[in-house]
């Protein structure tokens, strides 16, 4: 077990160290929030923008969908990745099964993903809230 949580948490930090799972992330949210951003020309296009639940699901349909395709390339070539660099010769030298390190692979990855999901939903519900207490300040003005 010991063995399996290594190759998870190596897995998880090889994929968050890379440039280009922040770019994504960064893209996703940039794209999804000029298509939902709470101003007042889109307010004024979509009436329920101003409500959490209807920017949540605007933020998570279109968005989610580029952070999902945007990670599918990420996490689809870990394993030849390892192959290439010799960290696969690194890791099984020690005593661990193959479906050890397949397993871990594939948890670390689900990990990963689970947690450039939530920043990217924390990101958008975070700039969410601040510009609509400044459209909000606009409208009382």
């Amino acid at each position: 077990m010991r063995k399996l949580l290594s190759v998870i948490y190596y897995e998880y930090l090889m994929q968050l160290k890379r440039i280009a799972t922040w770019a994504v992330l960064a893209a996703a949210v940039v794209i999804s929030l000029i298509d939902s951003f709470p101003s007042a020309k889109n307010l004024a296009r979509l009436e329920f923008l101003s409500e959490p639940s209807y920017f949540i699901f605007r933020t998570l349909s279109f968005g989610a969908l580029l952070t999902a395709f945007g990670l599918m390339f990420l996490i689809s070539n870990r394993l030849t990745i390892d192959q290439k660099t010799g960290m696969k010769h690194l890791i099984m030298a020690s005593p661990i099964t193959k479906s050890q390190y397949i397993l871990g692979k594939l948890i670390g990855g689900f990990i990963y993903a689970y947690t450039v999901f939530s920043l990217y939903l924390i990101l958008n519900t975070l700039v969410f809230l601040h510009l609509c207490r400044l459209t909000f300040h606009s409208r009382i003005a």
